[in-house]
């Protein structure tokens, strides 16, 4: 489907300040194309590109993010998406960096 959603189960973190970093992608089910990432609220990009290391892409497009929590505890859930010209299949991965 378009817009493709993707997402993480949240987990808890054990130490104030850490740095998530969001990870995810499309498998587009189509041929050429370009999309636009939405990021989840608090996180600001650090990639988003596809095959051709553009947002144009044949069959996949990624993008990689980070944000700061500032507590330890629960991240929650982290909900991304991204709107193509094709169907798409998501992947995500969330992993929190200590200070």
């Amino acid at each position: 489907m378009s817009p493709v959603v993707g997402s993480a189960t949240g987990f808890s973190t054990t130490a104030a300040n850490c740095t998530l970093i969001l990870a995810g992608g499309v498998d587009w089910l189509g041929q050429g194309g370009t999309n636009t990432f939405t990021l989840p609220n608090g996180f600001t990009k650090l990639s988003q590109l596809g095959d051709h290391g553009t947002m144009a892409w044949d069959w996949t497009s990624q993008q990689v993010a980070w944000s700061t929590q500032a507590a330890a505890g629960a991240t929650g859930n982290v909900d991304w998406s991204a709107t193509g010209s094709y169907n798409g299949q998501a992947w995500t991965v969330l992993v929190a960096v200590a200070p």
